[in-house]
């Protein structure tokens, strides 16, 4: 059998108050300690940051090749724009197989003949005067 707890913890454990197990209790780092990112402004739930994206040199600091480049992506942008808007104007309105006014909502008929089936006769139920 392993070795018992001492007396003296057990003693400890049951004469502990809150306020003692409180002040002994390590304490945990919050979130934003752990990152080790400093107070941001005071704003909460903001894991990216504008400061540390890399920022794109201006237009007029680019060599040739580096606006070529980026005059490729805003064309290439607005070109697949333009194909995702022609490909919605050429859809049609309502999808097909979908009934289009009243008149197609209710069922088909067979025939022009309505054939009313007679009416059941009515059954009497015993009366209890009957008894």
């Amino acid at each position: 059998m392993p070795n018992p707890t001492p007396e003296s913890v057990w003693t400890r454990f049951l004469t502990d108050s809150e306020e003692a197990i409180a002040r002994s209790a390590p304490r945990e780092p919050s979130a934003r300690e752990r990152t080790g990112h400093p107070e941001r402004n005071g704003r909460v739930g903001d894991a990216w940051d504008r400061d540390d994206a890399p920022a794109e040199h201006p237009w007029r600091h680019l060599d040739a090749r580096g606006r070529i480049r980026r005059l490729g992506r805003i064309l290439a942008g607005a070109a697949a724009l333009a194909v995702l808007l022609g490909l919605f104007t050429c859809l049609p309105e309502e999808p097909p197989g979908l009934p289009t006014g009243p008149e197609d909502t209710s069922p088909p008929r067979t025939s022009s003949a309505v054939v009313e089936s007679p009416s059941p006769a009515p059954t009497s139920l015993p009366s209890a005067d009957a008894a």
